[in-house]
């Protein structure tokens, strides 16, 4: 029987721890290459990728409509300006450096929308602001009114429109811009043909 040294048994044990561990590597060094699967290709690189989000944040902005208002009488800076068509009164006497120290500003209203080609007067303490000659004014007829500028008192003094309608008149104006025709008076909540033939004859839409 053949018997081994206890040098020879040590040998032996080497060897097998040896190849076990051999054998641990290889296996493991496989199972990464079954890890690592490939990158599938697309035909959009990260380069097209900042481009396209790059030409979205370049998107041209739509250009405001502007208008130009005449501002005259008792402010800093009288002279014609250039708004956005939905200002009011008070940008256009800012732009105009503000009133002056005798200006009378009871009667200006700075809420008012504006429209292109207006004239903005703010008239001096004890002076009346001049009154618009148009052609109604100079036939003696009685002049029409604005309904892209007139007050809530204005339009109360149209027949059938009250208190409440021609705060809606205002209030839809605010909303959805001027008026672009007599007719659209009946888009306002409350006005329906009967009160447009009342008042058609009366307004306009300067």
């Amino acid at each position: 029987m053949l018997s081994w040294t206890t040098r020879e048994k040590k040998l032996a044990a080497l060897a097998a721890i040896a190849v076990l561990l051999l054998v641990s590597l290889l296996f493991y060094v496989w199972r990464i290459g079954q890890d690592d699967e490939p990158v599938p290709f697309s035909p959009y690189s990260v380069e097209d990728e900042s481009k396209q989000a790059g030409q979205e944040e370049l998107e041209p902005i739509p250009d405001e409509t502007m208008i130009w208002v005449d501002v005259k009488g008792a402010v800093v800076h009288p002279g014609v300006y250039e708004l956005t068509e939905d200002a009011r009164v008070y940008l256009a006497i800012e732009r105009s450096g503000g009133f002056k120290p005798d200006a009378e500003t009871r009667g200006v209203n700075l809420a008012k929308r504006l429209q292109d080609g207006e004239l903005v007067y703010v008239p001096m303490k004890g002076e009346h602001p001049p009154v618009e000659i148009t052609e109604e004014r100079m036939s003696g007829a009685k002049p029409k009114i604005n309904i892209n500028a007139a007050t809530v008192e204005e339009l109360t003094t149209l027949p059938g429109i009250g208190g409440v309608k021609a705060a809606a008149i205002v209030d839809y104006r605010d909303k959805h811009g001027k008026f672009q025709k007599e007719s659209d008076l009946t888009k306002v909540t409350g006005i329906g043909e009967k009160s447009l033939e009342r008042v058609k004859d009366l307004i306009s839409v300067r």
